[in-house]
């Protein structure tokens, strides 16, 4: 009986492993078809372009009810002149409503554009917002466009490492995180079926145990 007790708890648990996959998916989008984004954006810049400095750009997204294991994040950057230097794509924690620590920093080549992704694969908690940066070295000079789907919200802007300027309700540029949702509560459907195949496997055992 101990061990169909073990096999029950370990189908169950398998259960719903297999429903937390299953909601991998797009967590916030804000491309358009095709990944269409806006003309404009707003200025990206390493500090050795000689022009305005370090310019780095961030765009605050709040996560929902559930947990999400973030596996990707894209944006969409534009280059100005050659595509020189490294950008990096950053996750930052939310400080008093401004960019805060840097929680995780994919570095990628200013070759890859015209958008740049990166796999974090990290743990974001529910109901908590977080800053999304992007920070280019060297000579790159671009921007990172505006969304095309009227997406408005929170941005942030800085240059040459000064306090973050946060900006009032705007256009947020375009980006797209693909993860899965942690934990989700299981469909009423699901967990009717999982509580009748774990009755049914009690009952067979009492049954074999009764046989013996």
């Amino acid at each position: 009986m101990k061990s169909t007790l073990q096999t029950v708890r370990a189908l169950a648990a398998l259960t719903i492993i297999g429903t937390s996959a299953a909601q991998a998916a797009i967590i916030f989008d804000n491309f358009g078809p095709g990944d269409a984004t806006a003309p404009g954006g707003r200025l990206v810049q390493g500090p050795d372009v000689g022009t305005i400095g370090d310019v780095d750009q961030a765009v605050k997204i709040r996560i929902g009810a559930s947990p999400v294991f973030l596996t990707m994040v894209t944006m969409a950057v534009s280059s100005i002149q050659g595509s020189d230097g490294i950008l990096v794509i950053g996750i930052r924690s939310d400080a008093a409503g401004s960019p805060g620590a840097l929680l995780f920093g994919g570095v990628v080549p200013g070759m890859a554009l015209p958008t740049v992704s990166t796999s974090p694969k990290m743990l974001l908690s529910a109901n908590t917002d977080y800053w999304f940066s992007i920070d280019a070295t060297d000579t790159f000079d671009g921007s990172w466009a505006f969304n095309s789907t009227g997406d408005q919200g929170i941005t942030a802007g800085r240059t040459n490492g000064n306090p973050w300027n946060v900006r009032p309700i705007e256009d947020r540029y375009a980006i797209r995180l693909e993860g899965r949702f942690v934990n989700p509560v299981p469909e009423p459907s699901s967990m009717l079926q999982l509580g009748g195949g774990a009755i049914a496997l009690i009952v067979l055992a009492r049954k074999w145990r009764l046989a013996r």
